[in-house]
């Protein structure tokens, strides 16, 4: 259970690092991302 919860969580979080770089150019905007 936590494994698979773990494994979702895992996905997800490479998903939403993942999509912006493909649909949103210039993303993350200033102030979040350290290295511009």
């Amino acid at each position: 259970m936590l494994i698979g919860l773990y494994r979702m969580v895992a996905e997800f979080l490479n998903t939403i690092r993942v999509t912006p770089e493909k649909y949103l150019p210039g993303w993350p905007p200033e102030g979040i991302s350290a290295h511009t």
